[in-house]
C-alpha cells in the first residue's frame, strides 16, 4: 500500500509539474501593445503567484505586452529596461498604445538552401545583447556576433528586443529550403 501511495504521489507531482511548465509556453496570441505598471508589482517566471519572482517592477515601468489575452489573469511581457521576459498580473498594467506590427517581415531572403528548415543568419551589429523571439523560441545574440538558426517553415511572429529599447516585431513567412538573414543594430536619436 505504501508503494502505491508513493507512486500515486510521484505521478500527481509529475503531472502538476508538466502542467506548470506547459502553462509558461501557452500561446497568448500576438497583438502587442505598450503597457505601464499602475503600482509596484511582481514580475514572475510563469502565469501565477506560485512561480518565482524575477523582479518587483516599480510603478510606471514600461512593458511590451504580447497580447491582451492572458493565462490565469497574467500578461506575458518584456520589461523594456531589463529586456527580461516574464508574466505580470493584468490588474496592474495600464494600456498605453498599440505596437506597430510589420506584416511583411524584416528577414531578407538569401535564396535556396538544401535544408528543409529555413536557414537564418542573424547578425547583431550593436553593443547590446539582443533577444530574438520567433514564436515560442528565444535566441540570445551577444554584441557584435553572428548566429545561424534553423527555423521550422511557416508564418511566425517575431520580436527583437534589447535593454531600454522598444522591440521591433512583426510576422515572417519562412519557406522550406530557403535561407534568410537579418542584421540588427540599435539606433539612438
Amino acid at each position: 500500500m505504501k508503494n502505491i501511495l508513493l507512486l500515486a504521489f510521484v505521478l500527481i507531482t509529475n503531472f502538476s509539474l508538466s502542467q506548470n511548465l506547459n502553462s509558461t509556453e501557452q500561446s497568448v496570441g500576438f497583438n502587442p501593445f505598450l503597457g505601464q505598471t499602475s503600482a509596484a508589482v511582481n514580475f514572475r517566471t510563469g502565469p501565477s503567484s506560485s512561480y518565482s519572482k524575477i523582479a518587483t517592477l516599480a510603478k510606471g515601468t514600461t512593458l511590451y505586452v504580447y497580447s491582451s489575452e492572458t493565462v490565469g489573469g497574467y500578461y506575458k511581457a518584456i520589461d523594456i529596461m531589463s529586456n527580461e521576459i516574464g508574466w505580470v498580473y493584468k490588474t496592474y498594467v495600464m494600456y498605453v498604445e498599440a505596437i506597430e506590427v510589420n506584416e511583411s517581415g524584416m528577414f531578407q531572403s538569401t535564396g535556396y538552401s538544401s535544408d528543409y528548415n529555413s536557414e537564418v543568419n542573424v547578425e547583431n551589429k550593436s553593443s547590446y545583447t539582443i533577444k530574438l523571439i520567433v514564436d515560442s523560441e528565444t535566441f540570445v545574440l551577444s554584441p557584435r556576433t553572428t548566429k545561424k538558426l534553423a527555423i521550422t517553415p511557416g508564418k511566425k511572429y517575431y520580436i527583437a528586443s534589447a535593454p531600454g529599447v522598444i522591440p521591433a516585431s512583426g510576422y515572417q513567412s519562412f519557406e522550406s529550403n530557403n535561407g534568410y538573414e537579418w542584421s540588427f543594430w540599435v539606433s539612438t536619436n
